[in-house]
């Protein structure tokens, strides 16, 4: 991106075999034609290597699929008294979005093959 490091800091990102791969896949969605969101599985797996310690990666994660978003407020539409239900649907919405991709994929695959 035309921007240049200090040497030290230079050496230190391409001696780090993480930071390379992360590196790299950044470069690929700034480069890409079409940007689309990443899922959350996909940030989450991108943003846990960001962290250093098992705890602050866990933490991160489980916020990732627990703390409820705005298509969770959009669902369900409850009062505030009922706001825990949301930690409990987030999960349960996810694991329904990703089961049925994977349900139409396997049928479009099946229809193509």
């Amino acid at each position: 991106m035309g921007v240049r490091l200090p040497e030290v800091a230079h050496h230190r990102a391409h001696s780090d075999k993480l930071a390379l791969t992360l590196m790299r896949k950044i470069e690929k969605r700034l480069y890409d034609v079409v940007l689309t969101p990443a899922t959350a599985v996909e940030s989450a797996a991108f943003s846990r290597h960001a962290f250093e310690g098992r705890v602050q990666r866990l933490r991160f994660v489980a916020g990732v699929f627990l703390e409820p978003t705005e298509a969770e407020y959009m669902a369900l539409k409850l009062p505030i008294r009922l706001h825990g239900i949301y930690y409990l649907f987030r999960p349960l919405r996810l694991t329904a979005k990703y089961v049925h991709r994977l349900f139409v994929k396997d049928q479009k695959s099946e229809s193509n093959g």
